[in-house]
C-alpha cells in the first residue's frame, strides 16, 4: 500500500496549521499593540503580555536557543569550506591526492 499520499497530506496539514498560527499571531497583536514601532518584537511583547513570566522567559530562551544553533551551522559551514576549498587549493595544489580522499 503506498503511504505517500496519506504522509503528504498530514505534511500539508501541519504546514498549513503552521501558517495560520503565524496570520493569527500577527493578527492579534495588531490588536493588542496597535501602534508599535517595530513589529519584529510582537512575538516577545505578547510573550511576555499573555504568558506567566517564566513561560515566557523559557519561550525567549527557546528563540536564542535556535538562533545560536543557526549561527553554529552556518560557521560549520564556513569552516568546512576554507578548509576544503581554500586550504587544499593553497598547500595541496600540486598533489594529485589529496590526504584523507583515498579509496579505503
Amino acid at each position: 500500500m503506498n503511504q505517500a499520499g496519506p504522509e503528504r497530506c498530514k505534511d500539508l496539514r501541519s504546514e498549513l496549521a503552521r501558517r495560520l498560527e503565524s496570520c493569527l499571531i500577527g493578527t492579534y497583536s495588531r490588536v493588542v499593540f496597535p501602534d508599535i514601532e517595530n513589529p519584529d518584537f510582537v512575538s516577545l511583547l505578547l510573550a511576555f503580555e499573555v504568558m506567566p513570566y517564566f513561560a515566557a522567559s523559557l519561550f525567549l530562551v527557546a528563540v536564542l536557543a535556535a538562533i545560536i544553533s543557526t549561527t553554529d551551522s552556518y560557521l560549520h559551514i564556513l569552516a568546512v569550506i576554507v578548509v576544503r576549498d581554500l586550504f587544499r587549493s593553497i598547500f595541496c595544489a600540486g598533489d594529485e591526492e589529496v590526504p584523507g580522499t583515498e579509496a579505503q
